[in-house]
């Protein structure tokens, strides 16, 4: 006696909870805050190292705009160097949306920034013009971070393009291969029932042997005997 066993029905799947979904936008909020310190602790190191190359050149300025112009460009220079191919990884493997990421990482390094200058020389904005060159700057120095991350993101998108044509090719294969394995096996078929096998051959010899030697025995009873 033969069971045959129920099919297994596939569970439904569970939606995240708020809990899980609070911790996975906490994972990515720290996560952007840490991409953001460290894009402007690098980009302070390489600041400080172009200060002491460029310390006679920069002493020599005499004009206020050219110093003012020369600081600012130092001073945002870690926007370019280092935040910009952090944002570049971020378009490219996390998925966000370029607010949602360049802007948090942007002001977790200037709050840095402007908490260690106060710390150091007190208030960054010591007059109008310090205010609005800080503005400026900050706007001017803000659009390589965003092209960055647009970048990253098309890059995404090429990969993923790629990967789901591989995937079609090696599905359109897989195809081809069912069907051509499908075809021969349905050709083979009528051949194998044309063709008797060789014990059905013994037995069809075998039967008119036996047939003849019965029939001489029924004409010939002394040679039985």
């Amino acid at each position: 006696m033969t069971t045959t066993d129920a099919p297994l029905e596939p569970r439904p799947t569970r939606a995240p909870s708020t809990f899980a979904r609070a911790e996975n936008a906490s994972r990515r909020v720290l996560l952007v805050i840490c991409a953001g310190a460290f894009a402007w602790g690098t980009g302070s190191l390489v600041r400080v190292e172009l200060q002491d190359l460029l310390a006679e050149p920069l002493d020599g300025l005499s004009t206020g705009l050219s110093v003012l112009v020369a600081y600012w460009l130092l001073h945002r220079l870690w926007l370019v160097v280092t935040l910009a191919p952090v944002s570049w990884l971020g378009g490219r493997f996390l998925g966000l949306s370029a607010a949602s990421f360049v802007v948090p990482a942007l002001l977790t390094g200037e709050l840095l920034d402007l908490a260690v200058a106060f710390i150091r020389d007190g208030s960054a904005f010591e007059s109008r013009d310090d205010a609005i060159a800080w503005g400026l700057s900050l706007l001017l120095f803000a659009a390589a971070p965003f092209f960055a991350y647009a970048a990253g993101v098309r890059a995404f998108e090429r990969a993923q393009a790629r990967s789901l044509a591989d995937a079609a090719s090696r599905k359109a294969e897989y195809d081809a291969f069912v069907a051509k394995a499908s075809s021969s096996q349905d050709g083979a078929a009528p051949g194998a029932a044309s063709t008797p096998s060789p014990s059905a051959k013994d037995s069809q010899v075998g039967e008119p042997a036996a047939a003849s030697t019965s029939v001489s025995e029924a004409a010939d009873p002394d040679s039985r005997s």
